[in-house]
């Protein structure tokens, strides 16, 4: 039998600055799912906070939060798959609200683009 991995603040809280603050295993040792917490909350700035697999290792669902809430900018917040490795369904999420996918592409097309400027300016 595995045993499950945590990692917690002085507080008692689930929280890991460098990878997953717990994961869970199957009995036969394949991994059943992991979180990514902050502070107790799930957080992940660029990856999936929280990740399910089914037993046959396959993924299961990926939950993308920021703060404690649902949240991805870039695509579906929950994505959820069969056994068969098929996904079912996917859900899009920003700072805590559920959209419906034409809201999220509304809402991100009409995000300001941030772009990394490389050119000097000269002092006058």
């Amino acid at each position: 039998m595995s045993k499950d991995i945590q990692h917690r603040n002085s507080k008692g809280e689930l929280h890991n600055e460098n990878g997953p603050a717990y994961v869970r295993f199957y009995r036969d040792g394949q991994k059943k799912y992991e979180e990514y917490c902050i502070k107790g909350n799930l957080h992940n700035k660029n990856e999936p906070a929280i990740i399910f697999w089914h037993e046959n290792g396959q993924k299961r669902y990926e939950g993308y939060y920021i703060d404690g809430k649902r949240h991805n900018e870039n695509g579906p917040a929950c994505i959820y798959w069969y056994d068969s490795g098929q996904k079912h369904h996917e859900e899009y999420w920003i700072d805590g609200k559920e959209l419906t996918k034409e809201d999220f592409l509304q809402f991100t097309s009409q995000k300001p683009v941030e772009v990394e400027s490389k050119v000097q300016i000269p002092k006058q």
